[in-house]
């Protein structure tokens, strides 16, 4: 699954022992959603003026600096335009496609990340 292949990179570039924890549990949920920003599209990254090399930036890099990475920019903009989610492609795993989505559980505001190659597994 691309989200623990992520995971397992993000140890790994932050010098931390992997696996987290021994135990995980892993869920795949299918939705319907709609308002989501498909950034896998070239079509939809012309749109935007927005290129695949800039989605692949070490945001890391540039928070250690002060500053908000354009990755982090870019999706609060696309938030704050009503997107409920949005998918790319994935810095760290090869042919692995990464996405966030926004939901309402209840009432209440929740984020959930959910990484995919194929069907999307929340």
């Amino acid at each position: 699954m691309v989200a623990l292949a992520e995971q397992q990179a993000s140890a790994k570039y932050a010098n931390l022992p992997y696996p987290f924890r021994e135990k995980r549990l892993v869920v795949a949920i299918d939705l319907d959603l709609v308002r989501i920003i498909d950034l896998t599209v070239a079509e939809n990254l012309e749109k935007l003026s927005v290129t695949e090399e800039e989605l692949r930036e070490d945001w890391r890099k540039v928070q250690e600096q002060g500053f908000e990475s354009f990755t982090q920019a870019l999706g609060r903009a696309l938030f704050e335009a009503k997107a409920k989610g949005l998918m790319a492609r994935s810095a760290r795993v090869e042919n692995g496609i990464t996405s966030f989505i926004s939901l309402k559980i209840n009432g209440a505001a929740a984020a959930s990340v959910c990484r995919r190659h194929g069907n999307c597994a929340i």
